[in-house]
């Protein structure tokens, strides 16, 4: 997560409750309003071949409920 975190950071897009590279202004209000109580950062889907390529696998993970009830609360 360290080198996705750097460069969002760097475009000018903080991950949000990231205490290293984020905005830690931001990170306190969606701290202290929303709940935010960790990194927003979630791989949705994670694809990769194995015996040469001869056997793809795709797992795809859910939003973590509590990164949904975050969501929620902004809306």
């Amino acid at each position: 997560t360290h080198q996705i975190r750097v460069h969002a950071q760097h475009l000018g897009h903080p991950v949000a409750g990231d205490d290293k590279y984020g905005d830690p202004d931001v990170n306190k209000r969606l701290r202290e309003q929303i709940g935010l109580k960790r990194l927003f950062l979630h791989a949705a889907s994670l694809e990769f071949a194995l015996d040469a390529g001869k056997t793809p696998y795709l797992i795809n993970a859910p939003l973590a409920e509590e990164l949904v009830e975050v969501l929620n609360r902004l809306k």
